[in-house]
């Protein structure tokens, strides 16, 4: 119930009513919480925070794109 949003984006959508955390599986490499920043060893499973309006959307630490997608979540979360 997770998936790829091209290479560098891994979006975890909560499916379960009323959950307010989502258990992830991320995939290998460094990833970094869109939302919090806190940056994730690939691999492994975590329970993280999923409130309404804010699901468990990751981005690849290495990717291109990191840079832009940091910058997207620091304007967006100011």
């Amino acid at each position: 119930y997770s998936y790829f949003l091209g290479d560098e984006l891994f979006v975890c959508p909560v499916i379960t009513k009323g959950a307010r955390t989502r258990r992830v599986w991320l995939p290998s490499g460094r990833w970094v919480h869109f939302w919090t920043g806190e940056t994730y060893k690939g691999g492994r499973w975590y329970r993280v925070d999923a409130p309404l309006g804010r699901l468990p959307v990751f981005y690849r630490l290495s990717g291109p794109h990191a840079p832009l997608f940091r910058s997207i979540a620091k304007e967006i979360n100011e």
